[in-house]
C-alpha cells in the first residue's frame, strides 16, 4: 500500500499546470471576484444580499424559471421552511452575482442547496 506521502518517482508534473501556486494569484482573482460581486448587490438593492428582509430576497433574488422549479421541488422534496428557502436563494444569487449573472440559474440554486448540506444552522451535517 501507498501512503499518502509517498510520491512516485519519474518527472513531476509543474505546481502551475495543477493550479498551485504561492496564494498571491488566487487571493487577487478571490478579491476581485467577491469584490465585484459585492458592487452588484450593492448596485443593484443598495446593500449585500445577507441582509435582506423575506421582501427583499423575493424582490431582489429572483431566480430563472428553472432555478424556480428547482427549488420548489426541492421544498417539496427536503421540507425546507420559509427561512431555508430565502436563504437559498439569497446564496443563489450570491453566486449568480460572483459569476456576473443577470438572474440565478437552475446550476445557481442547484450550487446553493449543495452548501446547505454543510450549513449548521440548517440542522443537517448531511
Amino acid at each position: 500500500m501507498v501512503s499518502v506521502d509517498e510520491h512516485p518517482q519519474g518527472g513531476g508534473v509543474h505546481e502551475r499546470a495543477v493550479g498551485v501556486d504561492d496564494g498571491r494569484v488566487g487571493r487577487a482573482v478571490h478579491e476581485r471576484g467577491v469584490g465585484e460581486g459585492q458592487a452588484r448587490q450593492l448596485a443593484r438593492q443598495g446593500t449585500p444580499n445577507a441582509h435582506l428582509d423575506a421582501r427583499g430576497t423575493e424582490r431582489y433574488c429572483a431566480p430563472s424559471a428553472d432555478g424556480e422549479r428547482l427549488l420548489r421541488h426541492a421544498l417539496a422534496q427536503l421540507g425546507l421552511s420559509a427561512r431555508a428557502y430565502h436563504r437559498t436563494l439569497r446564496i443563489a444569487r450570491t453566486i449568480a452575482d460572483l459569476a456576473q449573472a443577470e438572474r440565478a440559474s437552475a446550476a445557481h440554486v442547484a450550487e446553493a442547496l449543495q452548501y446547505r448540506r454543510f450549513d449548521p444552522v440548517a440542522g443537517r451535517s448531511g
